[in-house]
C-alpha cells in the first residue's frame, strides 16, 4: 500500500534547496510492502486518485532494497560484509535491484532525479505533474539525453546507448531523402543505412532521427514508451504462459 512519510527527509530538504523554496508543497510517498507487479498497480492507482489535479505539490518516492525481499538476518549490502556478524550473510546485488525497482517506478509514471540527492543505496523520484516537471527541469535543464534516460528503463537504456555508441563511430546512420537531382525531397521517407547483420531494435529510426534533429524530445519519448509497452506484454503473456505450463505439470 502506498504511504505518506510525514517526517522530514533529506529528499525533501534537497527539493526546497533546488527550487529556492522553503515553504513548496512537497508530498513523499513509499510503499514498502509487496511485489513488484502489485507496488506497481498500487502506485498509479494512488497517481490516479490523489495525485491528478494537484499540479502544485512535488510527489516524491524512491526506489528501495526492500527488507520484505531481502531480509536483514540473512542479507547485507557490500560494504557491510566486512563485519563479523555479517560474515555468513548473502551479499545483495544493489544495482541489479535499484535498476528494478526503478524500472517500476518508471512503469508507474515517476522519472528518475537521483542526480540531485545521489542517494547510493536508494534512488530519488518525482512524479511529473506542473510542479514535478518543474523539478525535472531544473535537475536536467537542457541535457535531453540525460532526461530521457532518466523517464525510460533499464533495457531501453541499454539499447538506446548502443544506438548513440554505433552513430559516433559511423557504423550506423540515416539517409536524408533526395530527388533524382540529389535535391532534398521533402516529401520522401529518411531511410537506415545499416551494415549487413545488423541487429535492429525498432529503436534505430527515431533515435538517430533525433539524434540529427529531425525530430523532437516528445516524439523521441513517446516511441520508447510505446517500445516498452510491447516488451512489457510480451513479459507478461511468457508469465502467464510459464504459470499455466507449471500448474499442469
Amino acid at each position: 500500500m502506498v504511504e505518506v512519510i510525514k517526517e522530514d527527509s533529506f529528499a525533501k530538504s534537497d527539493i526546497r534547496l533546488l527550487m529556492n523554496d522553503k515553504n513548496i508543497k512537497i508530498t513523499e510517498l513509499c510503499n514498502p510492502t509487496g511485489n513488484r507487479l502489485a507496488r506497481e498497480k498500487e502506485y498509479k492507482n494512488y497517481n490516479n486518485k490523489h495525485i491528478k489535479g494537484k499540479d502544485d505539490t512535488v510527489f516524491l518516492t524512491r526506489a528501495y532494497i526492500l527488507e520484505e525481499e531481502f531480509p536483514r538476518d540473512k542479507w547485507c549490502l557490500d560494504y557491510e560484509k566486512q563485519y563479523e556478524n555479517n560474515k555468513d550473510k548473502n551479499v545483495i546485488n544493489d544495482a541489479e535491484i535499484l535498476a528494478r525497482e526503478s524500472d517500476m517506478l518508471k512503469r508507474a509514471g515517476f522519472v528518475d532525479i537521483n542526480e540531485l540527492s545521489g542517494f547510493e543505496y536508494s534512488r530519488l523520484f518525482v512524479y511529473p505533474n506542473a510542479a514535478g516537471k518543474e523539478v525535472i527541469d531544473k535537475v536536467y535543464g537542457d541535457d535531453e539525453r540525460k532526461k530521457l534516460f532518466a523517464m525510460i528503463e533499464t533495457t531501453t537504456k541499454n539499447d538506446i546507448q548502443k544506438i548513440i555508441m554505433d552513430f559516433d563511430n559511423d557504423i550506423i546512420d540515416i539517409k536524408e531523402p533526395r530527388d533524382e537531382q540529389g535535391e532534398p525531397d521533402y516529401y520522401g521517407e529518411f531511410e537506415l543505412s545499416l551494415p549487413k547483420g545488423y541487429k535492429k531494435t525498432g529503436l534505430e529510426m527515431p533515435v538517430l532521427m533525433w539524434m540529427n534533429d529531425y525530430c523532437d524530445f516528445e516524439t523521441l519519448l513517446e516511441e520508447c514508451k510505446e517500445y516498452e509497452n510491447d516488451i512489457n506484454e510480451l513479459l507478461k503473456q511468457k508469465t502467464v504462459k510459464k504459470n499455466l505450463e507449471d500448474k499442469e505439470m
